[in-house]
């Protein structure tokens, strides 16, 4: 797994998510799709940004620290 999107992991292992499987169960993505976006193999869509969002409670301002760390 990529380490710009280790945050995210983390956010959903405090919120009690035990595994990427059920994180993407909840937001409605497959395992293997989830799992494509944390591993940095495919790009997120905007509406699955939004979803994990909601599911994981990242405030709006801080969806950037989660998504796009790589932009100054």
């Amino acid at each position: 797994m990529i380490r710009k999107y280790q945050k995210i992991v983390r956010r959903a292992e405090d919120m009690g998510v035990n595994t990427i499987g059920e994180l993407g169960q909840r937001v409605g993505m497959g395992k293997n799709l989830i799992g494509a976006r944390l591993g940095g193999r495919s790009a997120w869509r905007a509406d699955e940004i939004v979803k994990i969002c909601k599911e994981l409670q990242i405030p709006r301002e801080e969806v950037g620290n989660y998504f796009f760390s790589e932009i100054p």
